[in-house]
């Protein structure tokens, strides 16, 4: 099926209309996952700007009805786990939006 976008004065922004004319549903649940690394070893410095960023992000997108989720200096195995537990709890429902930061 192919969608054509349509900018609607909506409460939620942009409409999503099939060819046909016919309104595809918004998500009904939006889901962030927000990480965030800022300190580093082996002689790279730290970035100092990465909290107040992440802070500014999360903020936007609470005002968006995000769902956030936050993972702040993950190593590589907490990383990888954190992407597959929100794809685990979020991920399998069509009417969720995921977006990763």
């Amino acid at each position: 099926m192919l969608f054509s976008l349509q900018s609607v004065a909506e409460d939620r922004g942009i409409k999503i209309v099939a060819e046909s004319g016919e309104s595809v549903g918004h998500y009904e649940n939006s889901y962030a996952l927000v990480i965030g690394v800022s300190d580093y070893t082996n002689g790279w410095p730290d970035l100092n700007a990465v909290p107040s960023e992440l802070a500014d992000v999360e903020e936007l997108l609470t005002q968006q009805n995000f769902k956030i989720t936050k993972v702040i200096n993950p190593d590589s195995k907490q990383l990888e786990a954190a992407f597959e537990d929100f794809v685990d709890q979020y991920g399998y429902s069509e009417s969720n939006r995921l977006l990763f930061y």
